[in-house]
């Protein structure tokens, strides 16, 4: 009787599988993965100021940028400040997008306070041999499509 309870408990310690041993090493790395495709890059920058311009009554100060990506998508970032504030856009153009080519950037401002409103819209897009500029727009303004030419693009 003795032997078998001995038996019986040996194998019942086999049978609830024991204490766990350490781990094993570390098995070889894994194949490599495929390639990825390759992110945008920059492609150009432009970018434009105007300071000090007093066409619009209060005095203006105007920033124009535009980062053109390796797959032609265009980010624009444009500002007008005054003396107290600024007020700023920034777009992502992509491709076929209907301000694409113009690279137009528009920023509310209204230099009289009118109940019309008014907006700068920023273009590259060479009408009139200017290619750089920004152009005011207020219908009930006597300033309305008054533009002025970016004298310094780098």
């Amino acid at each position: 009787m003795k032997r078998s309870l001995i038996a019986l408990a040996l194998g019942y310690g086999i049978a609830c599988g024991g204490s766990a041993g350490p781990a094993g090493p570390a098995g070889p790395a894994g194949p490599a993965g495929p390639a990825g495709t390759a992110g945008l890059t920059v492609a150009s920058t432009r970018a434009c100021t105007a300071s000090g311009n007093t066409n619009f009554g209060p005095t203006l100060g105007f920033v124009y940028q535009v980062i053109t990506y390796t797959d032609g998508e265009k980010q624009v970032n444009c500002a007008v400040i005054d003396a107290n504030r600024g007020f700023a856009e920034t777009l992502f153009l992509k491709t076929g997008a209907a301000g694409l080519p113009a690279s137009a950037c528009v920023v509310g401002y209204d230099v009289e306070g009118d109940a019309t409103g008014g907006a700068f819209t920023f273009r590259n897009d060479a009408v009139g041999g200017v290619t750089d500029r920004v152009i005011y727009t207020d219908a009930a303004s006597a300033k309305n499509n008054t533009s002025v030419a970016f004298a310094s693009c780098q």
